[in-house]
């Protein structure tokens, strides 16, 4: 006999890992939305880069009705296009390009880009699937400065406001633009309860969005995403005014060479635990699942590790939003999350970022007072073989410096 979602969301292993999932054409249905609450969805992410307000709001309200048909609710995250370079391609493209192609540079959402760009440079196209070098404007001489050429070292399919990275080079826009300033007022007003910043590369961007969130009124906590190198070497920084921060791993992995950003993840995951801030692991965690039913095993040890790595949240992206088995895969990645952290409790496995300080090195200010206490309840829980920490508190802090200890017992 079938189950019903209640009856399901009780026989579900506990897990303690958030799953953030991506929405899209793939999960606008009630149905489906139902499905992956029921699956373990715990937050639900608005890509604000991609579609209009309209869509995100009726997708917004289906997602309450799903909750209704689940029984759970789950956050709500907007995420914020940012300072992002995108092509404007001629007639709306597509636009296939070969090995060894050469074309003008086309158009872009940074009017700057042809001025920014010199002959040599690497420009990362389509998230990275494709790319080229730059080389001198092909003018004639007397014709002005010209417009740079794209010499392409590999192929692929380029489309409308696919982005354009170009490495260690930062974009002279705005860190919150008009664009986003609008989003930033629907969200608000459609309730979102949290936003993510992209491109954050020092901690001034983040006060900024704050106080334009302070202006319409709100205090929704923000996640900067860490997707830079300049944003990896401001991070201490960054973590002392944002909220939290997302391991952006498909731009990080763009702007930096890919065998350094499984470091990087350790290092941010790390930072993240010590502050006492929520960390995020994000980017093709199981992208085969955007085609397939089943992640392959190299996905599921990849989502197994980010936990052991003491991330507090895993998101899927393009699995949940275009994929065609988006439930599935947010229960692939519930389960393998439980299995980690399965063997975190039998090994008793301290999170990687305790030392012999209590997990203050390299930290950003905490209260030692409020890192003493929470040390001590943690140790006292687990001495009597306690069933809950109960933590009073008015803004979360006092229960964040519980959770970065990971105590086995539920905190309330």
């Amino acid at each position: 006999m079938a189950l019903s979602a209640g009856e399901e969301l009780l026989r579900r292993p506990a897990r303690r890992t958030k799953i953030v999932c991506t929405l899209g054409p793939a999960t606008s249905d009630v149905d489906v939305l139902a499905g992956l609450i029921v699956a373990g969805m715990d937050v639900a992410r608005f890509n604000l880069s991609h579609g209009s307000h309209g869509e995100h709001l009726a997708r917004l309200r289906a997602l309450r009705q799903a909750e209704k048909a689940a029984g759970r609710e789950v956050a709500v995250l907007f995420d914020l296009r940012g300072p992002e370079v995108r092509l404007l391609l001629p007639d709306g493209g597509p636009l296939q390009v070969n090995p060894g192609d050469r074309l003008p540079l086309p158009d872009s959402t940074w009017p700057g880009l042809a001025r920014a760009l010199r002959p040599g440079q690497r420009v990362l196209l389509a998230d990275g699937t494709v790319t080229a070098e730059v080389l001198p404007p092909a003018g004639l001489p007397g014709d002005g400065p010209g417009v740079p050429v794209l010499a392409f070292t590999s192929g692929g399919v380029l489309r409308d406001r696919s982005k354009v990275v170009v490495p260690d080079l930062k974009p002279e826009l705005p860190p919150v633009s008009a664009q986003d300033q609008d989003d930033l007022r629907f969200g608000v007003e459609a309730g979102a309860d949290l936003f993510a910043m992209s491109f954050v590369h020092e901690a001034r961007d983040v006060l900024e969005l704050k106080d334009l969130l302070r202006s319409i009124g709100s205090d929704a906590p923000v996640i900067a995403k860490v997707e830079t190198r300049a944003g990896l070497e401001n991070l201490k920084a960054i973590l002392a005014v944002a909220d939290g921060a997302m391991v952006a791993r498909g731009d990080l992995g763009t702007q930096c060479p890919f065998d350094e950003v499984p470091r990087m993840q350790k290092e941010i995951l790390a930072l993240c635990g010590r502050s006492g801030k929520p960390g995020i692991t994000a980017t093709e965690m199981l992208e085969s699942m955007t085609r397939l039913p089943r992640p392959t095993r190299a996905e599921a040890s990849d989502v197994f590790n980010a936990v052991l790595d003491g991330t507090d949240a895993l998101m899927l992206s393009g699995e949940t939003a275009i994929g065609l088995h988006p439930v599935e895969a947010c229960r692939a990645m519930a389960s393998i999350a439980v299995q980690a952290e399965r063997m975190i409790a039998e090994d008793r496995r301290l999170p990687p970022w305790l030392d012999s300080s209590g997990g203050r090195a390299g930290a950003q200010p905490v209260s030692l007072t409020a890192v003493a206490i929470a040390g001590a309840a943690v140790s006292a829980a687990e001495a009597v073989g306690a069933s809950a920490l109960v933590t009073p508190t008015r803004s979360g802090y006092t229960a964040r410096m519980v959770a970065r200890l990971r105590p086995r017992q539920p905190i309330i």
